[in-house]
């Protein structure tokens, strides 16, 4: 019995119940606890990561403590206890490296996003060391140019000190008739 479940031990601890039901019946339970690495890996999922990362459904983490149950006489559990143990261990086996290996892949995400984003801070911060007072000069032309004519200085090619002595002046326009014809 322990022979088959040795697989399952090495992971996480085990209860073993053994009950009498009637006169005639008895009921195995082989529990498995739960582990404290069970909620790690959804940990590691910060409120930064949630939307790119996805956790592992408590549904899965639960199915890590699920229980076996025997009823029977001591007779078929005696003859039935090794092959169903067996199962039991296999398939919590699976169970279990499909955990581990959804744990591995959540680590190495978030590891991934968080390399990305300080990559990308520090080319930020490259970048904006870069940029000098005249290269910050060149692209305000750049920028009036997506405004209507009317509100930049583009088209005006006028010395700075013309423009403050002079003042501007407008067009004169045609005056406007007041009569108006029915």
């Amino acid at each position: 019995m322990f022979t088959q479940l040795m697989p399952l031990i090495q992971n996480r601890a085990l209860t073993l119940t053994v009950t009498a039901i009637s006169t005639t019946e008895i009921r195995v339970n082989v529990v498995p606890q739960p582990s404290e690495n069970d909620k790690k890996p959804n940990s590691e999922v910060a409120h930064s990561h949630e939307k790119e990362v996805a956790k592992i459904p408590e549904k899965a983490i639960r199915g890590l403590t699920t229980p076996l149950c025997l009823t029977g006489t001591p007779e078929e559990i005696d003859a039935e206890l090794k092959n169903t143990l067996t199962q039991f261990t296999a398939l919590h086996q699976g169970l279990q490296q499909s955990f581990d290996g959804a744990a591995t892949a959540i680590k190495e995400a978030v590891k991934a996003i968080d390399e990305r984003e300080r990559l990308k801070r520090e080319k930020d911060k490259a970048n904006s060391k870069k940029q000098t007072p005249a290269k910050a000069e060149e692209q305000k032309p750049v920028e009036d140019a997506a405004l209507p004519l009317l509100f930049t200085t583009q088209g005006e090619k006028q010395p700075a000190a013309a423009s403050e002595e002079a003042p501007a002046t407008t067009p004169a326009l045609p005056a406007a008739s007041a009569t108006v014809e029915l």
